[in-house]
């Protein structure tokens, strides 16, 4: 359904606080889920479901640390809240002698809200989905071994890996080919 009174209200802020200190927020509010389609269709093929967020960033001398929250603000929209998320974020630099670390960690709070819909659900399934959260640790961290092979050629092999854990997961068991 479409009301009467349509409206986009988006405010966006960015404030260098400190030489170091980052704070970026954004709130966009929109009447109704056809609202950007109608009325800036080339704000909505880029981005459909434009974020509200808040994020305060820190760079230190070798990483940067941020905190970052996601709430949902239109009620149409699908959105996976992160309330909040700490980040910590080191550029590659040199560990040991030509022996280079980059990585990205993280913990998350996260909540998976589901749209509201106008009227129930007649097809499919007739069962609308159910939010449910998690909270998520993510780490991910790659080496690099940079070396010249000839007096022309660069070689760069890496490692890495990556660590992933949810406090809650699937009901039923998940194989990889799924």
């Amino acid at each position: 359904k479409i009301p009467n009174y349509r409206y986009d209200l988006r405010l966006s802020h960015v404030n260098h606080i400190t030489p170091r200190l980052d704070f970026r927020g954004q709130f966009e509010k929109i009447s109704d889920y056809n609202f950007l389609k109608d009325f800036y269709e080339d704000r909505y093929y880029k981005d459909p479901q434009p974020p509200t967020f808040a994020a305060l960033e820190y760079q230190f001398d070798r990483f940067s640390a941020s905190l970052y929250v996601r709430p949902k603000v239109n009620y149409y929209n699908t959105e996976t809240e992160r309330l909040p998320e700490f980040r910590i974020d080191t550029p590659r630099q040199e560990l040991f002698k030509n022996i280079y670390d980059q990585g990205e960690t993280s913990a998350a709070n996260l909540k998976m809200r589901w749209r509201d819909y106008d009227r129930a659900r007649t097809a499919g399934n007739l069962i609308d989905p159910e939010d449910y959260a998690a909270f998520r640790f993510d780490s991910l961290h790659m080496f690099y071994y940079p070396f010249k092979l000839f007096d022309n050629i660069n070689l760069i092999p890496r490692l890495g890996g990556r660590v992933t854990s949810y406090s809650k997961s699937s009901r039923t068991k998940v194989d990889s080919d799924e």
